[in-house]
């Protein structure tokens, strides 16, 4: 027994701390070698419209294609006058912003108040007009915000413990930093209700917008704000923090699977195949065959490009059936069991902007069983299950084909924004992050048997 009356605390923190990991994976590699990349890897070198003599040119442009897009007055003008004058110190906070998100949730330190800082970030790249990718970054901050992922396998639950019994000043701030535990139920409810309002807001939103890029945007804000409160108003203390979030997850991430068949219904390797048509599928498979790794791209272009009418059938079966049953909660692990062997379809074939971001998330809703509230798994006699079945051996295949994916896409040279054009190496980078994350939690879930032996199980868990 644990924090918040979770009992199965050790069996769901290895999960937890997953998609803590996860996002903190992702924002490395956005930040380096991603679409919006920043950085550079270790053959590309930095940004020249961040650093540099150009730097804060990257911003700039950014910012204007907001703006062009038909994006809020208000945020137009906020660039314009506070930030355009000095882009080039914006863009090297940006930089450290996001750098310092990486590796705080990787390594699990102050996660709660860095979520917030995530979140602040994350409306910024929305109010630029981007949306396809951010509600996931916002989505991984929530999680980690609301289960409080950093006590989970964490540094902060490393801190907490170490400063327990301590009455000072300064523990006592580092506690409240760490766990926000100033905010009451009474402040929840205030949160929850300007949520609730924004929500309306941005729905209202979109009957005046007439663009469609920030539409998608005004769309993605209403639905995140919405959950938000949603889930602030019927949380209650002592209530299982964990089983809320994950079945909120659940639902969301069945909208979105929705959203990619009916809104963003033309098939591209940065999305999900939707429910488009078969030619426009018969490209995407054309394209991904040219860009692919050998073995990848004669796969494609044999068994996948003259059959593209057949798959998309079996895409729009699965996309869909996948969503419905999320978002009810049918048969949840089986849902999710199906989503991920798609999507595990999907990236190792070239589809390796968006499907990776799903596949963490939906991952999480497997092994933290999303189906025990709002749902029609809860209305029976619903039995949860944690985790997932990884013998030792598994593991070390998972943390070896990690190895192989890293190197064959350092070898290959995998290059920033490169999902189009190195499409082998992103696949590889894309499949080490998750094998090795999926190899790591799944040694934690087993008490690392694989190196200390099983007798030593129970004494590592405890």
């Amino acid at each position: 027994m644990s924090r918040d009356g979770n009992k199965n605390y050790s069996s769901t923190s290895p999960w937890i701390a997953f998609v803590r990991i996860f996002l903190g994976a992702f924002w490395l590699y956005e930040v380096t070698i991603g679409h919006n990349w920043k950085t550079g890897s270790f053959t590309s070198g930095p940004h020249p419209g961040l650093f540099g003599p150009e730097a804060g040119s990257y911003l700039i442009e950014q910012g204007n294609a907001g703006i062009e897009a038909g994006g809020w007055a208000w945020f137009g003008w906020f660039l314009e006058n506070i930030m355009y004058p000095n882009a080039a110190l914006w863009g090297y906070f940006a930089v450290a912003v996001q750098l310092i998100l990486a590796f705080a949730f990787l390594f699990g330190i102050f996660v709660r108040p860095m979520a917030l800082l995530g979140l602040s970030m994350d409306l910024f790249i929305f109010f630029l007009g981007n949306s396809r990718i951010p509600p996931f970054f916002s989505l991984g901050h929530l999680f980690v915000l609301f289960t409080d992922a950093g006590m989970h396998h964490g540094i902060d639950a490393w801190i907490i413990d170490k400063y327990k019994e301590t009455k000072s000043f300064t523990s006592n701030l580092l506690r409240s930093i760490i766990t926000l535990n100033f905010i009451t139920p009474s402040m929840r409810r205030i949160i929850a209700s300007i949520c609730t309002i924004l929500s309306v807001y941005f729905l209202l939103e979109l009957a005046m917008i007439s663009s469609g890029k920030m539409k998608m945007v005004s769309m993605d804000l209403a639905v995140l704000f919405g959950f938000v409160a949603f889930g602030l108003f019927v949380y209650k203390d002592k209530m299982d923090k964990v089983s809320l979030t994950v079945s909120l997850l659940r639902i969301w991430l069945g909208y979105r699977f929705l959203h990619e068949a009916i809104v963003r219904n033309v098939p591209a390797v940065n999305g999900l195949p939707g429910w488009g048509t078969k030619q426009q599928l018969t490209e995407v498979f054309q394209f991904i065959s040219e860009k692919h790794w050998g073995i990848f791209s004669s796969i494609v272009a044999n068994l996948f490009t003259p059959m593209a009418g057949i798959w998309l059938t079996i895409f729009i079966i699965v996309n869909t059936l996948v969503a419905i049953m999320l978002i009810l909660g049918i048969r949840t692990r089986l849902a999710s069991k199906i989503g991920l062997i798609y999507l595990s379809l999907l990236i190792v074939i070239g589809f390796t902007r968006y499907a990776p971001f799903v596949f963490g998330y939906l991952f999480a809703v497997y092994t933290l069983d999303g189906g025990k509230l709002f749902s029609f798994d809860s209305l029976k006699d619903y039995k949860p299950k944690i985790g997932i079945s990884l013998s030792n051996t598994a593991i070390v295949t998972l943390f070896a084909v990690a190895v192989i994916a890293v190197v064959a896409a350092n070898v290959d040279r995998i290059l920033p924004d490169g999902y189009k054009t190195s499409m082998g190496p992103v696949m590889g980078a894309m499949v080490a992050m998750l094998t090795s994350i999926i190899g790591l939690c799944g040694a934690w879930q087993n008490g690392f048997a694989f190196v200390f032996g099983a007798n030593k199980k129970a004494q590592l868990a405890k």
